[in-house]
């Protein structure tokens, strides 16, 4: 059915070929060529065996691009949850009358609609954007007051009153608006912080060339002395940078557990991805690996999920460009791989601060 798509469960029984898995499209669509008549109603679950792609197991040679989408499609390991669908034409995988009526007639999408909405994003006083929004959409009411003139009074009459009105207003807001919010720039002390004695603590980055680039994931383990404990480098592959943030989480959670850390401080430098695993939200995006994340949690004695900056994560962040730049889908660190990040670890240690820029906004309040 046009609009619907997949989120791929453990022990998927989608097809292959033909199932919308990879991003709401197929990989027949994705590619061009035939395909063997025994091989189109191969499921994902005949190819992806022990949590790794078997590309022999098809005929087709598929291109290094594609192969990246769908080594980046989230899928569940965890848990019992199957294949569930979501809605592809929507952000958020749910049903909505408005991207159902993009979607049947498209058309519509490319016609002028309004183009105001950079009203509601000026400095100003609320009601001098109504007053904007107004003469935009030709409803100020001074016409009224300026039809009078011209009926009482025999002024001339103004056909571009409107316009005349939203320039005026635009001009008041450029050099008085501005007033209204002030800007002030701080600077702040940023280290990385030693967990508790007992305790783990497991720093995850991403790397990607660009949204819906090329994507590398990179984890580090240290004790609380900030010593190396052990990392590791993911080629990801084609995906966006919010589900690169997830694998990445995953996978250092399953290697703190295999590595037997009962206790795990967890920084992450994308406070979306905090919140969402903190949250209890059910969403239908793709997110199998939220799920996933949060299952893995649940296995430690004591967790904490705490946001940081990147300036205090930056021997995390030098193992993720590794990664991005991997052949390698998978490669465990017993030891820190470039001088750079051997450096960044014993800062670490010795709790050296970095200085962050940071904005401090004072919106003004109106009485």
């Amino acid at each position: 059915m046009k609009g619907i798509g997949w989120n791929v469960g453990s022990n998927s029984k989608l097809k292959f070929w033909t199932d919308n898995w990879v991003k709401g499209k197929s990989v027949r669509e994705l590619i061009q060529g035939p395909i063997r008549q025994a091989e189109q109603e191969i499921t994902i679950e005949e190819i992806r065996q022990g949590g790794e792609w078997h590309w022999n197991a098809i005929s087709f040679d598929l291109p290094p691009y594609i192969k990246g989408r769908i080594l980046a499609t989230p899928i569940q390991i965890y848990g019992e949850k199957g294949d569930y669908m979501n809605w592809k034409a929507s952000k958020d995988g749910e049903f909505t009358v408005a991207s159902a009526y993009t979607l049947a007639r498209p058309e519509e999408k490319h016609r002028d609609g309004f183009k105001g909405s950079w009203i509601w994003k000026i400095n100003s006083l609320p009601r001098i954007c109504h007053f904007l929004w107004l003469c935009h959409h030709n409803s100020a009411p001074i016409r009224e007051k300026h039809r009078n003139r011209v009926v009482f009074e025999n002024t001339t009459l103004n056909p571009k009153l409107h316009d005349s009105c939203l320039k005026q207003a635009i001009e008041y807001v450029y050099y008085v608006g501005k007033s209204f919010r002030t800007i002030q720039v701080r600077y702040s002390n940023v280290k990385w912080n030693k967990p508790m004695e007992g305790w783990g603590k497991l720093n995850s980055d991403e790397a990607s060339l660009g949204n819906l680039g090329r994507a590398g994931g990179g984890r580090l383990i240290q004790d609380h002395r900030g010593g190396w404990v052990r990392g590791y480098t993911r080629n990801i592959g084609f995906t966006t940078i919010v589900i690169a943030k997830f694998w990445a989480l995953r996978d250092r959670l399953k290697l703190a557990l295999q590595l037997g850390v009962d206790c795990l401080e967890v920084e992450l430098n994308a406070k979306v991805v905090v919140n969402l695993v903190l949250s209890n939200l059910v969403t239908n995006r793709d997110y199998s690996l939220l799920n996933d994340c949060r299952y893995l949690l649940s296995r430690f004695q004591q967790t904490r999920v705490n946001h940081t900056y990147r300036e205090a994560n930056r021997a995390t962040d030098g193992v993720a460009k590794e990664g991005c730049m991997q052949q390698e889908e998978f490669v465990i660190l017993f030891n820190p791989p470039t001088p750079d990040i051997v450096t960044f670890v014993n800062e670490d240690a010795t709790s050296l601060y970095y200085v962050r820029r940071v904005a401090n906004t004072l919106p003004f309040m109106a009485n």
